[in-house]
């Protein structure tokens, strides 16, 4: 996106009430998707534990 702003109504209960057409949306969404799909693979990555598999193929935390 190019960082232009909006003039959005408060109350987004309408798409139509944003004033884009259908191909216009789409655009949006998606690059609304490509900056936010990462953004939550990378926070879901963080969070988890860091794993190690043993000799015998059992996978444990890797404590610090």
């Amino acid at each position: 996106m190019d960082g232009t702003q909006s003039n959005r109504p408060d109350n987004l209960g309408d798409i139509s009430d944003l004033g884009l057409i259908p191909l216009k949306a789409k655009l949006v969404l998606a690059a609304i998707r490509h900056e936010t799909v990462p953004a939550h693979i990378r926070d879901h990555a963080v969070q988890r534990p860091k794993m190690i598999t043993t000799p015998n193929h059992a996978t444990v935390p890797l404590h610090a």
